[in-house]
């Protein structure tokens, strides 16, 4: 831009076009002179290919895809060096994640961003880059019911024939969230999240963050099944190495102390892996 120095900055363009992150991204790089460098596929290997090809600086992506490359280990195979900050959003950054991407890339700054489609994005402040609150201007959000509601200058007017997503200028996000003693947020599920297990609720969230404890699971989802007596159970499939059985009993084993027996999944599958969607996310079984 006239009169604006320009920054000897590369960042990849992970969220294309279709995507709000995506069009930010690109407004911001072209704000500040920076070079974008587009993948010509989102693999693990060929996203690190083009951070060692190109020198990249910056990687704006989602959480889904860094566990996926925490379990690839592709990041072991390239010269990643030039990467000085990783940002993350569009879905919910459980805390184990974290700081097991944090362990892996201990030189490297991790910052959370936050908005939606129908706001755009938010200037967001990650509280560490081993923490999962962070904080908005004071003015642009409001907590009802532990449910996060925005407002934004950019925001849309409403979708049509409904009105319950827009309450006088709020956005309704679907996200519950709880507030540290600093006023700092963390995303702790969405509302389309709760289980329902015979007229007790939990998030699906709580469950899986749990598991993640586990040292031997590098990846799960929770979600409902439907059970004809209790309404609803909850189910869950873990990737991990080990057997049906051994994963039963150590993820049960470990949550018997922790968990209420509600929370503790009936059914656990293991998989090769857990599907994500075009956007990065996980392909997430939600209740209608």
């Amino acid at each position: 831009m006239r009169g604006k120095k320009e920054k000897d900055l590369k960042i990849l363009l992970f969220l294309l076009f279709d995507h709000i992150g995506g069009l930010n991204t690109m407004l911001n790089a072209l704000s500040m002179g920076a070079t974008l460098v587009i993948a010509d596929n989102f693999s693990a290997e060929n996203i690190c290919l083009s951070i060692e090809k190109y020198k990249v600086n910056v990687l704006p992506t989602t959480p889904s895809f860094l566990n996926l490359l925490l379990i690839s280990k592709e990041y072991e195979k390239f010269d990643l060096s030039s990467l000085k900050l990783i940002t993350y959003g569009t879905e919910r950054m459980d805390e184990n994640i974290l700081k097991r991407l944090k362990n892996a890339f201990s030189k490297i700054k991790f910052i959370q961003t936050f908005g939606t489609s129908e706001t755009g994005i938010l200037n967001a402040n990650s509280k560490s880059s081993t923490s999962t609150y962070f904080n908005l201007n004071k003015d642009e959000y409001k907590i009802v019911n532990n449910e996060l509601y925005i407002k934004s200058k950019t925001q849309f007017l409403g979708y049509l024939n409904a009105t319950d997503n827009n309450e006088d200028g709020w956005f309704k996000t679907g996200d519950l969230v709880q507030v540290d003693e600093n006023g700092y947020i963390k995303v702790v599920g969405r509302n389309k999240e709760l289980i329902n297990v015979g007229g007790n609720k939990l998030l699906a969230s709580e469950v899986e963050s749990m598991i993640l404890q586990i040292p031997q699971i590098k990846d799960a989802l929770v979600y409902a099944e439907a059970n004809a007596l209790l309404g609803q159970n909850v189910a869950c499939d873990v990737v991990c190495e080990l057997d049906k059985n051994e994963a039963k009993s150590i993820i049960r084993n470990f949550l018997k102390d922790k968990l209420a027996s509600y929370k503790i999944p009936s059914r656990i599958n293991v998989v090769s892996k857990i599907d994500i969607t075009s956007r990065f996310k996980k392909d997430r079984r939600l209740n209608s």
